[in-house]
């Protein structure tokens, strides 16, 4: 939504200034400096009990830059919107497709040569 709601603006500097202005504020929390190290144990803290190997391996890349976390579950999330898509349009059980080698009703292989 955010892509979207700035898409008009073609300048990198007054993007970057709208940015800064929206999301400058986060610095400081209750008084105090939000380091990188806390949003990551923040975001890390908000995945899914389900999902704990996740989170794990997350930990395990010894990310040190809230960016780099957000870069990860963004792929991971448009991964999961594909998966998703394919899914729905191949569903588990359905019926699978002929194979392009496929042999015909008495055995033999479909081909013009006889």
């Amino acid at each position: 939504m955010l892509r979207f709601e700035y898409l008009d603006v073609t300048d990198p500097s007054i993007l970057w200034n709208l940015l800064k202005e929206r999301f400058d504020h986060e610095k400081e929390y209750c008084g105090q400096q939000v380091t990188n190290e806390d949003m990551l144990e923040k975001t890390y803290s908000t995945i899914y009990a389900t999902d704990i190997t996740l989170m794990q391996q997350y930990r395990m890349q010894k990310l040190t830059r809230y960016s780099n976390i957000n870069a990860c579950l963004l792929v991971a999330e448009q991964n999961n919107e594909l998966l998703m898509k394919n899914h729905e349009s191949r569903p588990t059980g359905s019926v699978a497709l002929p194979e392009a080698n496929a042999t015909n009703i008495d055995g033999h292989r479909n081909n013009t040569h006889g």
